[in-house]
Formats: C-alpha cells, structure tokens, sequence
C-alpha cells in the first residue's frame, strides 16, 4: 500500500508531459511544405496558424519554402490555414484538417507530406515535390473564390 500512493503519483507525472495523442499511440505526423512557384520577380507573403500555433509571416522569393511538422491531436481535430498574398491578389484557406487530407498520405518521400505549390493560375497540392506541370499536382483553389 505504500508503494501504491508514489507509483501513481509517478504515473501521473509521466503522463501529464507527454501529449496525449502521443501517449495514446494514435498521434500521425505530417510534413507540411508551400512553395513560391510564382514568377521570378514575384514574393509571395504568406501567414499559416494553426488554433495552437501561430507560424509567423514569411515572405518567400521565386522558389523559397516555408514548412513545418506536426502531430495530429488525439481528437482528430488538427486544423492549419494560410493567408497568401501576391500583388493585388489574397486568399486564404485550409491546407490541413484532420481526417480530410488523403492527398497527404504515404508520400513515396516516405511519412505524410502535403506539398502545395502557388502559382498564378492557383493552388496546386502533391504528396510529392513531383515535377510541374504533372498528373501528380491537384489544382485545389483559384486565386479568386
């Protein structure tokens, strides 16, 4: 009985710093990768947030990347937007949401990888940095709604 009370306080411990997606076993780690597949005189501006993490303001150059890994919560409910700006054009949008992402999976890189690419035709989604134009890239927005 006396062993009891300090190895459930030590349980307890142990458990309260690890995140419980992770302590659980059902956490999934994705790779997240945007690319500036504008022109070469144009940068791209772009703000990515999570509800938990703020990523900052990036300005990106012709061909510059802003990525980022994460796990997913043990709820399932891991949601990421980015606010794009280039010249006169934004949009914003959801490049990640839980339970959504099948073009993210099984990347043959290897692990689960969301690459989006920003051109000024739009928003193109890979789980590969494949070559553009390709059947691989998914056209997923306009720059206009």
């Amino acid at each position: 009985m006396k062993l009891l009370f300090p190895l459930i306080l030590v349980t307890l411990l142990v458990f309260t710093h690890i995140h419980p997606s992770v302590a659980w076993g059902q956490a999934k780690k994705y790779h997240i990768i945007v690319i500036n597949g504008l022109n070469n005189t144009n940068t791209l501006l772009v703000h990515c947030a999570s509800g938990d993490d703020d990523l900052g303001w990036h300005t990106l150059k012709h061909a510059d990347e802003v990525k980022w890994d994460f796990h997913t919560n043990i709820f399932d409910t891991t949601v990421f937007f980015c606010h794009f700006w280039w010249g006169a054009n934004e949009r914003a949008f959801e490049v990640f949401r839980d339970g959504e992402n099948e073009d993210c999976k099984d990347s043959s890189e290897g692990g689960n990888k969301c690459y989006w690419l920003v051109k000024p035709q739009g928003f193109y989604m890979a789980n590969y940095k494949a070559t553009f134009p390709g059947s691989d890239w998914k056209k997923k927005h306009d720059w206009v709604e």
